[in-house]
């Protein structure tokens, strides 16, 4: 239950204080902490419970990743660190709202959009693209819609679902500096008060989320620079073994090189030939892993030339750049490991 006195944002210490045995063991049965390592990008994209995702890596390297968690049935809060530049689809749990952020002097993109100390945010209505560079640090919290209402009218505080519509909103250093000191302190501390604190996060939120300024879209030709790399991405789904020169591309969008070059450096930060190599490279590796957790016989180019790789050499050479290792290494590896999950989790109570 929300307190009933609204705080003054400039006053929330987002401290301790001392509670009833009873109620404080009763909130720290329910909040969970985790620690979850990974070593490709299709574990690390399972670290974030009851989100549904896909990373591709885009970096070149051995992947490593580690996403360190709190939460709850109504507050999950996170950091996750990834060394390699990656793409990610990520959609959260329908009722919930996502509040995410770069670490201090870090830049990432939205939806193609660019996020430099900004605050993005989105519902669970419907999935959002991230595009993050290597060692890239990102901090999160998703809040059941509900309890973030609840508070709302019981604190008397503006309250809108309408905030989550746009995906940026500008904020100042020093609220992003009090976010990500509360998310690091209930990461590695012992949260002794976790309702109290958790009320005095959603006044806090509530207040600083109705004073800050939504970023716009960009200008018009951010729309139609989005369609056609989206349209690029559709032909890849549709056709994943036609490989695909420049001037094909162009042909099939209706635009020149030079446009579709820009669409893609200014979407996705990469060219649009490297994003269809590492698409379909990340693709492969990621079929070769299913079939050895299956234990089916695998026929690595057969499984190369379903997405358009036809020299084998090339394939290899373009595959050991991406990932660190040649893919009859990752057959081997995901062979023996058919059982286990490719991830360490160490669950403590929070």
């Amino acid at each position: 239950m929300c307190r009933d006195r609204t705080p003054d944002p400039r006053q929330i210490q987002l401290h301790e204080q001392p509670r009833g045995t009873e109620e404080m063991q009763a909130e720290e049965n329910a909040l969970k902490k985790c620690t979850q390592q990974a070593f490709d990008a299709d574990t690390q994209a399972t670290s974030l419970h009851r989100w549904q995702q896909q990373y591709d890596q885009l970096g070149e390297g051995a992947f490593y990743g580690v996403t360190d968690l709190v939460e709850d049935q109504e507050l999950q809060f996170f950091r996750e660190q990834i060394h390699q530049a990656t793409q990610q689809e990520c959609q959260i749990w329908s009722e919930g709202l996502w509040i995410g952020f770069p670490a201090l002097g870090q830049q990432c993109r939205i939806n193609g959009l660019e996020v430099e100390n900004q605050l993005m945010l989105h519902a669970g209505t419907a999935s959002f693209a991230l595009t993050t560079p290597n060692h890239f640090q990102i901090y999160g919290l998703v809040i059941q819609r509900e309890a973030l209402a609840t508070c709302a009218a019981q604190q008397h505080l503006p309250f809108s679902e309408q905030l989550w519509q746009a995906a940026r909103r500008q904020w100042s250093e020093q609220e992003q500096r009090l976010l990500q000191s509360w998310i690091e302190h209930h990461l590695h501390g012992q949260v002794s008060q976790p309702q109290l604190d958790r009320d005095q996060l959603y006044s806090w939120l509530l207040l600083m989320l109705s004073d800050s300024e939504a970023q716009p879209s960009e200008r018009p030709s951010y729309a139609r620079r989005k369609a056609t790399v989206d349209q690029v991405c559709e032909l890849l789904r549709l056709h994943p073994e036609t490989p695909l020169s420049m001037s094909q591309l162009c042909a099939l969008t209706h635009t020149s090189r030079r446009t579709l070059q820009y669409s893609f450096e200014t979407i996705l930060g990469i060219s649009p030939l490297r994003y269809l190599r590492m698409t379909r490279l990340n693709q492969v590796r990621r079929r070769l892993v299913q079939l050895a957790a299956a234990g089916e016989e695998v026929r690595i180019y057969q499984v190369a030339a379903e997405w358009g790789f036809w020299h084998p050499g090339q394939f290899a050479l373009d595959y050991k750049t991406l990932f660190g290792e040649s893919p009859s290494l990752t057959l081997a590896q995901h062979m023996q490991q058919a059982h286990h999950s490719g991830a360490a989790h160490h669950w403590d109570r929070a």
